[in-house]
């Protein structure tokens, strides 16, 4: 079966095909390629951000590693005779000046290699350095650091050694405290230690003081080796100290493999986030930034609708131009089929196509010379027709005209009267039929004339002996010829 469409069928099909479906193709390509670049390089973002801000932590924590070695070289010089009251006096100005400096410093001492107290600053125990330590306070002070001296801890041994250590972090009751110990004097004549707060060190108000090009809402953590919280998180259920390995993101962290930055989960503030993390070498501890996936995908999302509006507005208007164009073409071929069907009617008005377009304006102007042509033609035809007419009912013998198939198709009145047939009864019989014709001596048929002239093209003329049988049966002595 052949398929058959009209012209604004076919307009439409070419618009769906050729323009609407490629373009919803190339539109959701395009819009998943950029989707995921867009997400990329926001993940990007978020991955420097956390970089950024791991590198912050460990140069907070080799200033403060420098502090000490600094305020370790005058005090390398008084340490030796911390007995004499005055000298006592200038190391606890030292060490006042480190805790009064950082914020972040829960309190300094200073031990000997033997792990002997020499001198101490501790606001917790009220030690301010103003006087000397009695026994007891130093029982105090031991307790309080954890010091032990049958026990050689690396806090102790290693800066004996001259070298600097940082320690792990101790979880106390609301926070996460660590110390740096470095030697004092070259070789080592005792050792300096800070206990440094870590929430103080690095609150979340620092971590927002970090941030890359990017001003989404980010929760920064950092555990320890454990894989336990050592940093509060704003925003979060949980507290410093609780055990993370519950969390796909720490767990990888911990056997040190590579995390896939897109893969969201469930974060530390109950949302699905995208996350990050980042070893700090210095501390051996790990830091996690989590962002959720609602602030990276919505501002993408935004983008991508303003994307696709702008392109269906596009192709709501090349839509719109493509039917307007369609309509101006179809609606003149309209025009021309139906002055093409009036002109079959014999109905020979003339149209008038204002479509702007020149390739219509010639075809109406062709068609109206050719609808006046054909009128001029038929008017001419018509009247000689007339004059036929008239010419043949004139003649005083009968006339038979047939076509190529000796038919006939038309009688003059005397032929009417002659053959008893009317023009109407006899328009398309062969004429045979109504002139049968027999010779009138043998009575024998005789071969109709036109038959000869079909076949030799000559003029025929009958004998006189030649007679008609009418329709009523009469006849009549005739001579014809064809």
């Amino acid at each position: 079966m052949k398929l058959s469409l009209s012209l604004k069928q076919a307009w439409i099909a070419l618009i769906l095909f050729t323009v609407i479906v490629p373009s919803t193709v190339v539109m959701t390509w395009y819009g998943h390629q950029l989707y995921n670049d867009q997400l990329n390089h926001a993940l990007i973002d978020e991955r420097k951000a956390n970089e950024a801000l791991r590198d912050q932590i460990e140069l907070e924590v080799k200033r403060l590693k420098t502090l000490l070695i600094n305020k370790s070289d005058p005090l390398s010089f008084l340490v030796d005779k911390a007995n004499d009251p005055e000298t006592l006096k200038n190391i606890n100005t030292l060490l006042r000046l480190i805790v009064e400096r950082e914020s972040a410093v829960n309190g300094v001492i200073i031990l000997s290699t033997q792990a002997d107290v020499i001198a101490v600053i501790e606001p917790e125990l009220g030690l301010s350095g103003d006087k000397l330590l009695s026994s007891n306070t130093l029982k105090k002070v031991d307790t309080h650091w954890g010091f032990d001296k049958t026990l050689e801890h690396p806090e102790v041994v290693i800066p004996s050694l001259g070298r600097t250590y940082i320690g792990s972090p101790v979880h106390h009751e609301d926070d996460f405290t660590f110390v740096i110990a470095v030697p004092v004097g070259q070789p080592a004549k005792a050792v300096l230690i800070a206990e440094f707060n870590v929430e103080k060190l690095w609150s979340a108000d620092t971590y927002k003081k970090h941030g890359i090009g990017i001003e989404k809402m980010m929760s920064n953590y950092i555990l320890d080796r454990r894989g336990s919280l050592v940093t509060a998180i704003e925003g979060s259920d949980y507290k410093p100290g609780d055990l993370m390995t519950h969390l796909a993101i720490v767990r990888t962290a911990l056997i040190n493999t590579e995390w896939s930055t897109d893969m969201s989960y469930n974060g530390v503030i109950n949302q699905p986030v995208y996350g990050t993390i980042t070893t700090v070498p210095i501390l051996n501890w790990t830091l996690v930034s989590e962002i959720i996936v609602s602030e990276v995908t919505q501002p993408i999302r935004a983008q991508l609708l303003e994307l696709i509006l702008f392109t269906l507005l596009g192709l709501a208007v090349f839509i719109w131009l493509a039917l307007h164009l369609a309509t101006r073409t179809i609606k003149p071929l309209q025009l021309i089929c139906d002055a093409i069907n009036s002109v079959a009617q014999g109905d020979f008005q003339l149209v008038k196509i204002a479509s702007g377009l020149r390739e219509f304006n010639t075809l109406s102007s062709n068609f109206n010379s050719m609808t006046t042509a054909r009128k001029n033609a038929e008017n001419s035809l018509r009247e000689r027709e007339q004059d036929l007419a008239v010419t043949l009912n004139s003649i005083g013998d009968a006339v038979i005209t047939t076509n190529a198939y000796s038919q006939v198709t038309r009688m003059n009145p005397v032929a009417e009267q002659l053959t008893g047939w009317s023009l109407r009864e006899a328009q398309g019989l062969p004429v045979k039929t109504i002139f049968p014709i027999i010779n009138a001596a043998t009575r024998e048929p005789i071969e109709n004339p036109i038959d000869k002239v079909m076949s030799t093209g000559d003029v025929i003329y009958l004998s006189n002996h030649t007679t008609l049988i009418a329709k009523d049966g009469t006849e009549y002595q005739i001579a014809d010829s064809a």
